[in-house]
């Protein structure tokens, strides 16, 4: 991820440069890799966040600050679990599985 951002930020320089020193009337930019910057910032962003948020529970709560995200891991989980039973169910009413 950090590649791709430097990669994209680095083309962006270099295509400001051109247009600086070349005095072109339009500053070619490419709509391609814009998507990857739009999706790689924000994931990058939160992992921060997160890193920090953490670091501060953890400071404040020492290691209890893990039982929300247990908690949280092990309902995704449950759900995760009856959602497929629930469609296994399904397909079986159909004879399909």
């Amino acid at each position: 991820m950090w590649t791709d951002i430097g990669v994209i930020l680095g083309q962006g320089t270099q295509q400001l440069v051109y247009w600086i020193f070349r005095k072109n009337d339009e500053l070619q930019h490419s709509k391609t890799d814009l998507w990857r910057l739009k999706f790689n910032v924000p994931i990058m962003t939160s992992y921060f966040v997160g890193a920090w948020a953490g670091f501060l529970g953890f400071y404040q709560f020492g290691i209890n600050v893990l039982v929300a995200p247990v908690l949280f891991t092990g309902m995704a989980g449950c759900v995760a679990i009856y959602l497929d039973r629930q469609y296994v169910i399904f397909l079986l009413s159909f004879g399909e599985y």
